[in-house]
């Protein structure tokens, strides 16, 4: 058994990959409805972002930004006045014609305009703050031509593109770095948000579904692992991460690993020789 000394939380596998997309969908079960999730379907976030003309002013020594312009955003053919006074850790606004909202950012760095879903009658607002440490955050807000709406956030850069792309099957549906295991083959898909009244939901998968089955390894690297008897019931407040770089483990390409215990951050794992552990990433601080 695995003593606990400390509990590590781990934002985001490092090899997770992650639409225009506000839809209403029918009531289904959730499980169900994962298991259905085509990755062929599915496109980078960054194709949506839109052409806009934004005045936007910067200063990087009080991190602040301001930005004004016009743009229909609930399609009601009516330009809308969008004006939006940032400042780092500090009460910040956006005012869209007489509608205002108060928000926070840390280090608030771009402003630009994106579709989520085609012809749903909204073209959403986007807020790219790069966080205290690097630690991006994008947020997506909605204007319905009265009220300001903050849908919710994504934590990374939409506008970067691989590593960091967010996948959208243009339908509502979104999965961001993490919630794909892209070092292995078949990938699991370890969750999806949608947009449910006004609100970036996150739906985490059923991942029993993915256990004692085998996956082939897409890609050679470097990661953790933890020689380890494995149990059903093993959580992260088990587990007593290892953070040597020196003791980190190689993992080939075309090598097949068996999954035995999943968590959110990291994955309990038989070898080819036989040998069980727990494989994690390091990811930042």
């Amino acid at each position: 058994m695995i003593k606990s000394k400390y509990y590590i939380i781990i934002l985001i596998i490092i090899f997770a990959l992650t639409g225009c997309g506000y839809n209403q969908k029918p009531e289904v079960d959730l499980v169900t409805y994962q298991e259905e999730v085509n990755l062929d379907n599915f496109f980078d976030l960054k194709e949506c972002i839109l052409e806009y003309d934004f005045i936007i002013e910067k200063e990087y020594e009080d991190f602040s930004l301001n930005a004004e312009g016009k743009y229909d955003l609930n399609e009601d053919s009516k330009v809308d006045l969008i004006e939006i006074k940032l400042l780092g850790r500090e009460e910040s606004t956006i005012k869209i014609n007489d509608s205002e909202i108060s928000i926070y950012t840390d280090h608030p760095f771009d402003v630009y305009l994106v579709d989520l879903l085609k012809d749903d009658g909204f073209i959403e607002l986007v807020i790219y703050d790069d966080g205290p440490s690097a630690d991006p955050v994008t947020t997506f807000f909605r204007y319905d031509g009265k009220n300001i709406y903050q849908l919710g956030s994504l934590f990374t850069d939409i506008r970067m593109g691989d590593p960091n792309k967010v996948l959208t099957d243009g339908g509502g549906s979104f999965i961001e770095i993490g919630g794909l295991a892209k070092f292995i083959f078949p990938q699991i898909i370890k969750g999806l948000h949608t947009i449910e009244d006004n609100q970036l939901i996150y739906n985490p998968s059923d991942l029993s579904k993915y256990i004692n089955k085998e996956y082939t390894i897409t890609t050679d690297f470097k990661a953790f692992f933890i020689e380890e008897n494995l149990r059903d019931d093993l959580t992260s407040q088990d587990v007593e991460f290892i953070w040597d770089y020196e003791v980190m483990s190689e993992f080939k390409k075309g090598e097949t690993i068996k999954l035995i215990v999943h968590d959110e951050f990291w994955y309990g794992i038989e070898l080819q020789n036989g040998t069980t552990g727990i494989l994690y990433f390091w990811i930042g601080d």
